[in-house]
C-alpha cells in the first residue's frame, strides 16, 4: 500500500508531468505549494488538482482524488510486482 505521503508526492508528480514546463502549484489562499509538512493532506490534493478544473474542488472532491489515485498507483504496483515475479521465473 502507498503511504499517504507518497501517494502526494506522486500525484504532484504526476500533475506536473502532465504540463509542457513545470508550475509551481499553489492553494486557493496563495499559500506555498502543497507539500507534506504543510496543512490538511485534502487541501493539499484541492491546491495540486484545482488549476486543471474550472468547477471549484470541494473537500469531497479532494478525498475522491486521493482514493483513485491511491488505487492507480496501487495498480501500478501491482502489475510492477507481477512483470519481476514473471522475469524472475523466466530467468530461472
Amino acid at each position: 500500500m502507498i503511504s499517504v505521503e507518497c501517494a502526494s508526492f506522486l500525484a504532484r508528480d504526476y500533475v506536473m508531468a502532465m504540463d509542457s514546463k513545470p508550475q509551481r502549484l499553489s492553494s486557493r489562499n496563495n499559500a506555498p505549494a502543497a507539500s507534506v509538512e504543510c496543512g490538511d493532506f485534502i487541501d493539499q490534493t484541492i491546491a495540486i488538482w484545482q488549476p486543471r478544473t474550472k468547477r471549484q474542488l470541494t473537500r469531497e472532491d479532494g478525498r475522491e482524488i486521493i482514493e483513485n489515485m491511491t488505487g492507480f498507483f496501487r495498480i501500478l504496483q501491482e502489475w510492477d510486482r507481477v512483470d519481476r515475479a514473471k522475469k524472475n521465473a523466466d530467468e530461472s
